[in-house]
């Protein structure tokens, strides 16, 4: 078989020519010759290329930077951010800062403005301390200080003793709302001197310094000065001070006096120093008189107030003690006032005094309680037993009770408070019927007769309640809280005890209605009734 011949590998961009020969005896022979038959095939590549399997896409290998990934994109964004925030912050800070700038400006106009009025005044005695509000798309506050500068460069005040006064310094604050990243003040100060001497180095100088119940400067009001000369004084200013210049050097009081004004020892004339003694003003300095003075309070009272909670009859009539003892009690301490209340109207029936007490307005407002009271302190010993505060813990019927004031109550100057309740002892009393002892005679026992009952260091209280016993009918009393022995005598003055007097000590002649304590409603065997505050509401 002859060999056949391997095409040549094509060569791309040549045509490549393909011959086919075959041979055969039996067919394809050409007629006429005895060679076989050659069939020759062309192969024109271009006519019929050739196909080639198409290459597979490669994977991409690791960490190609080809488009965006997640990280890439937060990052954008977070820079994105951080110069968005810059912008803004830049923003808001210009406008601020300009807003803030031109805020200031007026600020300190205004200032300017102040400094300019209060020159224009003059007189350094008529220029004070003083605060406004100007609204000019911001609301501006001005706040000025006055204050008077001693000769040693002090400030000096009406208020208290020092040097003599040289000239006034008035410092102006304007503050505004929003004041900005700053938030400095605008200032402004100024110096100013009196028109004419007022210092002498031979005299002195008074300054009266009068305070209102709100502590603060009470104006209009004209001292009176006494001592070694007689100065012309003026009236305080709307700070509440006095000045009196050039004064002779002596010993000099003052005073003031005005309808329905009280100081905080409830007087009306009221004297720096107090009742007597004076102060004494020397050359080149000055003496300071203080008050603190207002128009009185009213406080009227009702006594027995606790009577509406008794079982029988809370409206039969009460007798009272004649000079009763009311003590008002307050921050200030106690004032006491004597007078005996008495019984108007009949359901109910209420017992005041015949007017409302005046008293200095103070903010804390006031209590009472009646009795003798004195307080105790470290260097001697007291009788608090009319104060029902006093009294200690009870809890013998396994019920903690104790005794309490009343209400507190307020009134602002010159204006009237509600009326407070004075809780008392009440009593019941009657003679016997053979008995031609018509006086009844109350003596205090002073050591104590129950547990929580304050001690009594002074002499005995006595109340003589006069000829009450018209009758043999009963009649019921009020009595200050603390222990009694109560006496039935033929005269308002006999001697108790004594051979005249005549002790209630049985139950149908003495009998306590008040005591919210049981057991305690009778007189023990020698005739010691003990009117007990706790429990009892006032």
């Amino acid at each position: 078989m002859p060999r056949r011949r391997e095409p040549a590998p094509a060569t791309p961009g040549l045509h490549r020519r393909s011959t086919l020969r075959t041979s055969s005896p039996r067919r394809g022979a050409i007629a006429g010759s005895d060679r076989p038959a050659v069939l020759s095939i062309r192969l024109n590549q271009e006519e019929c290329p050739v196909q080639h399997p198409k290459p597979l896409n490669k994977p991409e290998a690791a960490g190609d930077d080809a488009g965006f990934g997640l990280v890439e994109v937060l990052v954008a964004m977070l820079v994105f951010a951080i110069v968005a925030v810059s912008v803004a912050y830049s923003v808001t800070l210009t406008l601020t800062t300009t807003k803030d700038s031109k805020a200031r400006e007026i600020a300190l106009n205004l200032a300017s403005a102040e400094i300019d009025s209060v020159r224009a005044i003059g007189d350094p005695f008529d220029v004070f301390s003083a605060t406004s509000t100007v609204t000019q798309g911001e609301t501006y506050t001005i706040q000025r200080v006055a204050s008077w500068v001693s000769a040693a460069g002090a400030d000096a005040t009406c208020s208290a003793s020092g040097g003599t006064l040289r000239y006034k310094r008035v410092n102006v604050t304007v503050t505004w709302t929003g004041m900005g990243p700053t938030g400095i003040a605008a200032r402004a100060d100024t110096l100013m001197a009196p028109t004419s001497r007022i210092n002498d180095p031979a005299k002195g100088t008074i300054f009266i310094s009068v305070l209102g119940a709100n502590g603060l400067g009470l104006a209009g009001v004209t001292p009176t000065v006494s001592g070694t000369s007689s100065p012309p004084v003026e009236p305080t200013d709307i700070e509440g001070c006095s000045f009196v210049l050039g004064v002779t050097p002596g010993n000099y009081s003052v005073s003031l006096n005005l309808p329905n004004y009280v100081d905080t020892t409830h007087t009306q004339n009221s004297r720096v120093p107090v009742a007597t003694g004076t102060l004494a003003v020397v050359a080149g300095a000055s003496t300071s008189f203080q008050f603190q003075y207002d128009r009185a309070g009213l406080f009227p009272t009702r006594y027995a107030t606790n009577r509406a909670a008794l079982a029988t009859t809370p409206n039969m009539a009460i007798t009272f003690p004649p000079n009763l003892k009311t003590n008002f009690v307050s921050t200030l301490g106690v004032y006491p006032r004597t007078e005996s209340p008495t019984e108007s109207g009949s359901n109910p029936r209420v017992a005041t005094l015949s007017t409302s007490t005046k008293l200095f307005p103070v903010q804390s407002g006031y209590q009472a309680f009646a009795g003798d009271y004195r307080a105790t302190t470290p260097e001697q010993a007291g009788c608090e037993v009319a104060d029902p505060a006093a009294w200690g813990l009870d809890n013998s019927t396994g019920v903690d009770l104790i005794g309490q004031r009343s209400q507190g109550q307020f009134a602002a100057p010159g204006a009237t408070a509600s009326p407070i309740n004075v809780p008392m002892g009440i009593v019941q009393v009657a003679r016997t019927a053979s008995s031609n002892r018509n006086n009844l005679v109350a003596v205090q026992v002073t050591a104590p007769q129950v547990d929580g009952e304050p001690t009594c260091a002074t002499s005995p209280l006595t109340i003589r309640f006069g000829a009450v016993f018209t009758n043999n009918n009963a009649i019921r009393i009020a009595l200050p809280f603390g222990s009694w022995r109560l006496y039935a005598t033929r005269q308002s003055t006999t001697s108790v005890p004594g051979s005249d007097a005549t002790v209630m000590v049985q139950p149908q002649h003495v009998t306590v209605l008040s005591n919210v304590i049981p057991g305690r409603a009778n007189a023990d065997a020698t005739g010691i009734i003990t009117i007990d505050p706790r429990g009892i509401t006032p």
